[in-house]
């Protein structure tokens, strides 16, 4: 593949001390099975969860009658696999921790036809250029780097242009069956039943889908086996065509190795050996496997598994599994699972964590479940299960189940959270076990506590404590009432019935002071009894007038009593302090109440007063935890 000329000057330092870490071959995995006539679907599917690998073929190549008896307590994989695909056309094939499965091709009768030639007849090509276009069947626009490949030829695949449209060279036979392949996308045959040159024009691909078997996700679909890395700008542009496609490695492991690209450096066929001990790159690397120590100026590629330690100037980029350290000052990208530590200076990414540590400066992404810590400085993202810790500068996201705790600057969005959230703004949870807290909340079934101004929630067991307290299936109601001293009242009251807040707007026409004041509170219900119901709150008001700068501070109690079927009355008695450092006593007021217990002047002209008095009213509410929200 031609190279534009690079003009690149590194200072090189040799690092002489390396560590390894040893990885077990998945086909030397020891597991114990026992299968009794099931279908060979199941078996395989058993097999690769207990094996803890990647199975990958089509459902159309399994023997539909073929049922699986066997048994062992003390077993390889390859073992397994073979006693299971005893009697079948099948084979497979390890890429990382994949294994392929594949029918093996019939052996065909090599005896040459005896047909006549015609000495008249013009040479016909021994080529076919097909041309078609590959575009995604939901938006219908082109998808660019899809990769084109006819299944019986030896040519190595090739790729659609930015608009989804290709041409491929194929030696000329009657019938082609071409597969295509795209990330995220369903593989897809394509049969073509000419030997001309043809335009076979739009072929789609649907978007693709995996079952998730205990966090092992096995493919049942069509088996291609592209490298991953093919998708990464950086490494198809980096190494060449050759490189890329090379999918088994050499025998023996290369202890020491030094280049300057791929394919420049002490060993040319570089990408296709395994390396054991120390790889150092100026520029960038590219090799089949991993287990020692690899530093790059610029970028370390590994097509399979790495075990050890990766440092580099940009980017990590490993296709199977990671066992170990990558330390980039860019990014580090693996597609498989990782165990260990990915630091990185802007983003790390993986297929899911197993048990280890993401730290970023932006971000730290995850396509599947997460056992250990991500740490970014902008966002945490783990659709699936987390089993762990998630903090950030701005969001933590999962959409699974977590078990542990988010902390992060603004907003946290989590499944079913058995834990803590906690959020300089928004806390949002399906099934929450634990507490949220936020300035708001906001849960579906809270088995715990909300802490913040607004906490919004289906169902709370506990207690949402906040200003506003929002629980469809809580204690929600609005009243209209009086007392003494405010002849006109509004009150709401929201939350659950052992603990609700309150907020009141009050009105006096006749105060020439202060006819307006305002209220905020909280309150519990004493007892769920019928028909009657007591309650006990406390209160906090301020009163906004031209002379008049006071707070009142009330705590009373008293009963509901029900009418219809929402609508009840309400009356009590209730013990008050009033304060007013404006030198004014309540209008009316001077000569104190009949039922007063104190009042006077204090130090700074200020106003002091505590008196009994009353309160009545009428109101409409819904409580749906009066029995079970205590």
């Amino acid at each position: 593949m031609a190279r534009k000329n690079l003009l690149v000057c590194f200072i090189f330092i040799l690092l002489v001390i390396s560590c390894s870490q040893a990885q077990v071959n998945i086909l030397n995995k020891e597991i114990a099975f026992e299968y009794n006539g099931i279908p060979l679907s199941e078996a395989l599917t058993d097999i690769a969860e207990k094996g803890d690998f990647f199975i990958a073929y089509s459902p159309s190549i399994l023997p539909e009658k073929k049922r699986v008896s066997i048994a062992s307590s003390h077993a390889t994989v390859k073992e397994g696999l073979n006693k299971v695909l005893e009697g079948t056309s099948l084979k497979y094939k390890l890429l990382g921790d994949h294994i392929i499965l594949q029918k093996q091709a019939a052996r065909k009768n090599n005896l040459p036809e005896s047909r006549p030639k015609t000495p008249s007849s013009p040479a016909v090509p021994s080529f076919v250029y097909i041309r078609g276009k590959v575009r995604d069947n939901y938006s219908k626009k082109g998808l660019g780097n899809a990769i084109i490949m006819e299944e019986n030829d030896k040519f190595k695949p090739i790729y659609t242009n930015d608009e989804g449209r290709f041409e491929i060279k194929l030696a000329r036979k009657d019938s082609f069956s071409l597969l295509i392949y795209k990330e995220n996308f369903h593989p897809t045959r394509h049969q073509v039943h000419s030997s001309l040159d043809q335009e076979i024009g739009i072929i789609e691909l649907k978007n693709f889908t995996v079952a998730n078997i205990s966090d092992r996700m096995v493919r049942t679909e069509l088996a291609v086996p592209i490298n991953p890395l093919s998708e990464v700008l950086w490494v198809r542009f980096l190494v060449n065509d050759s490189l890329m496609e090379a999918v088994e490695s050499k025998k023996g492991v290369v202890p020491l190795q030094l280049s300057f690209l791929p394919r420049i450096g002490t060993h040319w066929l570089q990408g296709k050996h395994d390396l054991g001990g120390i790889s150092v790159n100026l520029i960038a690397g590219y090799a089949h496997s991993l287990k020692g120590l690899e530093v790059g100026g610029c970028l370390n590629a590994i097509r399979q598994d790495m075990s050890g330690l990766q440092i580099a100037g940009m980017a990590n980029v490993v296709g199977g599994s990671v066992n170990g350290l990558q330390a980039a000052g860019g990014f580090n990208l693996n597609f498989s699972y990782f165990r260990g530590m990915q630091v990185a200076g802007f983003f790390n990414a993986a297929s899911q964590m197993k048990a280890g540590l993401q730290i970023a400066g932006a971000a730290n992404l995850l396509r599947g479940s997460m056992n250990g810590a991500q740490i970014a400085g902008a966002i945490n993202l783990s659709p699936g299960d987390i089993n762990g810790l998630q903090i950030s500068g701005f969001s933590s996201l999962s959409w699974g189940r977590m078990r542990g705790a988010q902390i992060s600057g603004a907003l946290n969005l989590g499944g079913d959270v058995q834990g803590m959230q906690m959020a300089g703004l928004l806390n949002i949870a399906g099934n929450m076990r634990g507490f949220q807290l936020a300035p708001i909340n906001v849960g579906i079934n809270v088995s715990g506590f909300q802490l913040g101004i607004i906490n919004i929630a289906d169902s709370v067991s506990r207690a949402p404590i906040g200003l506003i307290n929002i629980v469809r299936k809580g204690y929600q109601g609005i009243e209209f009432g009086a007392d003494e001293w405010w002849p006109l009242q509004g009150t709401i009251r929201m939350g659950v019935p052992r603990y609700y807040t309150i907020v009141q707007v009050l009105y006096n026409p006749r105060n020439p002071y202060s006819n307006l004041g305002y209220s905020a509170g909280m309150g519990l219900m004493l007892t769920a009894r019928r028909p009657m119901q007591w309650k006990l709150e406390g209160l906090y008001s301020s009163f906004l007038g031209n002379r008049i700068n006071g707070q009142r501070i009330q705590l009373r109690t008293g009963a509901e009593w029900p009418f219809g079927r929402h609508f009840y009355a309400a009356f009590g008695p209730s013990v008050n302090y009033y304060s007013s450092f404006s030198g004014v006593a309540l209008d009316g007021l001077e000569d104190g109440l009949p039922y007063a217990l104190w009042k006077g002047f204090g130090n700074s002209s200020s106003f002091r007063q505590v008196w009994v008095g009353f309160y009545v009213g009428i109101g409409f509410k819904k409580n749906h935890a009066l029995s079970k929200g205590r």
